[in-house]
């Protein structure tokens, strides 16, 4: 009975931890996004509105929210940048469906940008989108007319791409579908290799199949070891990503401090390391969201019974925002 304690027991404690590291993850992220958000506010009142269209951008990318979002299509609009703002205003309008507020900046918008753009819709069940290999987060984008551009659909069994194009009012939906399933050949070369594969699970002495065999050859399930090591990347790269955050907060001041009275030139490399950080921070977001999938995955297929047939037995499942651990057997 003692070898199978482990299994709940290790079960809770990854919800426990992982509970306590997404709650001190989530606030610190809040509180990077909250100082972003002012940053922008600030760059916005002082009709710097490129910089302010990023510093938004980056602060719904730390906390999600619809404010957020809306100041960044403003910024990018006032800007002069059409193509991003009308870009962001399709993914308001399908993030945050139910925000009416927004409608005399978003409707204007797109009405514009359909009759001067070119717009792709992408449908794919299960991918995330890269466009000229930088990822996207939304479905539904605007490009120059005239231009041709990669579209890449990212599946966890590979990669899909297509090149598209299009002119002023036109609008293309791209569907793509995972790619197949590779799998290796079995060895069915000759009649003897498959004959020595069925007689390996007989007992010659008894005329019948052997028990131990058969569940050598029927335990397929990963070692817990794995959801471990997941488990602590995504951590390790969530305390990374809280890092990243706050230090490319951190180096606002020095470079408003020295574009208001110092060298144009050592704020405008200080401006640069400050697009560098924030190009970190995005990528870090990525990956992070990336190890935390492979991790749920690894914990679906992680076997957790032994090697006694007649003992207990361990499955995982899942849904949307939860997880279940059934336990059937013998104790």
């Amino acid at each position: 009975m003692g070898r199978w304690v482990y299994v709940p027991a290790l079960c809770l404690a990854l919800s426990a931890a992982s509970a306590l590291a997404q709650d001190e993850s989530t606030g610190q992220s809040r509180t990077a996004a909250a100082e972003a958000y002012d940053r922008a506010s600030a760059a916005y009142l002082a009709r710097n509105y490129e910089q302010a269209a990023r510093w938004f951008e980056t602060a719904h990318r730390l906390a999600p929210a619809a404010p957020a979002l809306i100041q960044a299509i403003r910024s990018h609009h006032r800007a002069r940048n059409e193509l991003r703002a009308a870009t962001l205003a399709l993914q308001l309008r399908d993030q945050y469906p139910d925000v009416h507020t927004a409608d005399r900046t978003v409707l204007p918008l797109l009405r514009d940008a359909e009759q001067s753009l070119f717009r792709v819709d992408v449908q794919c069940d299960g991918c995330s989108v890269l466009l000229d290999g930088a990822l996207l987060d939304g479905m539904s984008f605007f490009l120059e007319p005239g231009t041709t551009h990669a579209v890449i659909a990212h599946f966890e069994g590979g990669d899909v791409e297509a090149e598209v194009s299009g002119a002023a009012d036109e609008r293309r939906e791209l569907a793509f579908e995972s790619p197949p399933e590779v799998r290796p050949e079995t060895g069915t070369q000759s009649g003897t290799g498959r004959q020595e594969s069925s007689e390996a699970g007989t007992d010659p002495r008894q005329g019948r199949a052997d028990p131990s065999a058969s569940r050598d050859e029927g335990s397929a399930g990963l070692s817990p070891v794995w959801v471990l090591v997941g488990a602590g990347v995504t951590a390790a790269l969530g305390g990374v990503l809280i890092w990243s955050g706050l230090d490319a907060v951190a180096g606002v001041d020095g470079y408003e401090a020295e574009a208001a009275t110092g060298d144009p030139m050592v704020a405008q490399q200080l401006l640069e390391d400050g697009q560098a950080r924030e190009l970190r921070t995005n990528v870090l977001i990525g990956a992070t969201a990336g190890a935390a999938a492979v991790t749920a995955i690894l914990l679906l297929l992680t076997s957790w019974g032994g090697e006694d047939a007649d003992g207990p037995r361990v499955s995982a499942g899942g849904g949307p925002g939860a997880l279940s651990v059934n336990l059937s057997g013998d104790l």
